[in-house]
């Protein structure tokens, strides 16, 4: 999941993640209600067997090396 922060609709920062990390930093309250919201969201739109299936295929993709 990418995070980003904007000012006057442009992007002044942000970084990749995890879902569940992105998760757990909002319900830290670093991104308030809205973050939570967003994720939650997020969570609804892709859906669950989406999500755990592409973090099957996610050590698979980070161990393949290209040359």
């Amino acid at each position: 999941m990418s995070v980003n922060f904007l000012t006057d609709d442009k992007r002044i920062g942000g970084f990749n993640a995890s879902i569940k990390a992105v998760k757990a930093i909002a319900l830290g309250g670093f991104m308030g209600e809205l973050g939570i919201n967003a994720v939650d969201a997020y969570i609804d739109e892709v859906g669950k067997d989406t999500i755990i299936e592409d973090m099957k295929r996610r050590p698979s993709k980070k161990n393949s090396l290209t040359i």
